[in-house]
C-alpha cells in the first residue's frame, strides 16, 4: 500500500525487489495515482482515485507540514502556499 504513485520510480524499484523474492502473488494498492507524471511502467492493481498533475493535500498529505489535518483531499493552488 502506498499513498501516491507519481512518477512510479519508487514503486518500480520496490516491485522489482519483492518479485526477486518470488512471492505467490504481489498486488499494489494506492490511494492516488497520477498517470500524467508516470515515468516507470508499474502495475497498480487497486487505485482509489486518479489525481491531477498537481499537489494534493489533506487526509495526512501535507505541504510543508500544513494542511495535513484536512478531513478531505484537495488540490493545493499557488495562492494557498505558505
Amino acid at each position: 500500500m502506498d499513498t501516491i504513485v507519481d512518477r512510479g520510480l519508487t514503486l518500480a524499484a520496490l516491485q522489482s525487489l519483492l518479485k526477486e523474492r518470488r512471492p505467490a502473488t504481489l498486488r499494489t494498492c494506492v490511494l492516488l495515482a497520477k498517470p500524467a507524471r508516470r515515468r516507470a511502467a508499474v502495475q497498480v492493481d487497486y487505485r482509489g482515485l486518479a489525481a491531477p498533475d498537481s499537489f494534493i493535500i489533506g487526509y495526512g498529505l501535507d505541504y510543508k507540514e500544513w494542511y495535513r489535518g484536512l478531513p478531505y483531499l484537495a488540490e493545493l493552488r499557488e495562492e494557498q502556499t505558505v
